[in-house]
């Protein structure tokens, strides 16, 4: 998360998993704004 702050606010992390609840390798980070996502 604080690599991500640098563009802008993050409101919100997601991290994808399987159904064993393993770590799939990626994940979404969401933004207060669209300016701070397009960074």
């Amino acid at each position: 998360v604080q690599f991500f702050q640098d563009a802008g606010e993050v409101v919100d992390v997601r991290f994808a998993s399987n159904q064993d609840g393993q770590f799939r390798g990626f994940g979404h980070v969401q933004f207060a704004t669209e300016s701070a996502a397009q960074k």
